[in-house]
């Protein structure tokens, strides 16, 4: 079945041509690959342009919005057109055998359906040890249990294929943290999910990156810095969370609704029904001590926007 490819890139001249190359050399190559900058001030967009001239691929080259990661790869999703689109980052290395393995899970439906592997974590020159589901504590089951995925996503985006129902039904808000953690609800909650439990690609961490491991992020901070951060992203988390209930609200399951709708209702409300909230749905965050943080976020956050 045919699947178009993704990037969003932004100042990615060290690595987009690596990435490029292991995208074009694939068993299945990709229908059309769709490369949205939003606004390097580099070589990128130049080296796009080399590959795209020389490759027998088509490869576009957007001007993205400049708004963002989120609202770049919405804006790329959007000029896709194969029944199947793969996300990947600007700085990773596809393995070879990526498209053949996403290849099997794919089928002709009109249910939104999102497939998703593991990736191995890479900080060259070194060889990889360790994949993104055991440094950063990810369970990949998350995608079954949508009240559990709220708080904890197991989804990369980099590793991760959308097929067009599940596009179709992507709606931004300004509150979405991550588009992959918000696409991982849509489908947890309205579609179907393929699990591939081996990595597919080297996930490149390095300074310069835009996004990364969560564990090694926090690397380098002080016990309170590191507090701060991770209530500060759980505030986020159940802003997201609320956004998602409110924006898919008519589409959900009577139980969905009832935990979405109940914590923006909580957050909107006061003390006592933000106690009600947790005391009844019990919202539960990778482990008691970042479950707590959520618990003293939920009560400390005033009404979403």
């Amino acid at each position: 079945m045919n699947y178009d490819v993704v990037i969003c890139t932004f100042n990615g001249e060290h690595h987009i041509a690596e990435q490029l190359d292991s995208i074009l050399n694939q068993a299945i190559p990709p229908a059309h690959i769709i490369v949205s900058d939003d606004g390097s001030a580099d070589a990128t967009c130049a080296l796009v342009t080399q590959r795209a001239e020389v490759c027998a691929t088509p490869v576009t080259l957007l001007q993205g919005p400049k708004q963002g990661i989120n609202q770049n790869l919405l804006f790329a999703l959007g000029h896709t057109q194969s029944p199947y689109v793969l996300i990947a980052d600007q700085d990773d290395v596809w393995l070879d055998n990526k498209s053949t393995l996403f290849s099997q899970q794919m089928q002709h439906d009109t249910t939104p359906h999102l497939i998703f592997s593991d990736a191995w974590i890479w900080q060259p020159p070194a060889t990889p040890v360790q994949t993104l589901w055991q440094l950063d504590q990810l369970d990949p089951g998350n995608i079954h249990k949508p009240q559990r995925l709220a708080f904890h996503n197991c989804v990369q985006g980099a590793s991760a294929a959308l097929n067009r129902a599940l596009i179709d039904k992507l709606l931004y808000h300004p509150n979405m943290v991550m588009y992959d953690w918000w696409i991982a609800l849509l489908a947890a909650t309205q579609g179907r999910v393929s699990i591939i439990n081996t990595p597919t690609l080297h996930y490149r961490q390095h300074r310069a990156a835009q996004l990364g491991s969560q564990s090694l992020r926090h690397n380098g901070q002080s016990y309170w810095q590191s507090r701060r951060s991770k209530i500060q992203a759980s505030r986020a988390i159940i802003q997201q969370a609320a956004a998602f209930g409110d924006t898919y609200k008519t589409q959900l399951t009577t139980h969905d609704r009832a935990f979405f709708t109940g914590l923006s209702h909580a957050l909107k409300g006061g003390y006592w029904q933000k106690i009600k909230f947790l005391v009844t749905q019990r919202p539960y965050r990778k482990n008691p001590i970042r479950t707590a943080t959520l618990w003293l976020a939920i009560l400390s956050t005033g009404p979403v926007t």
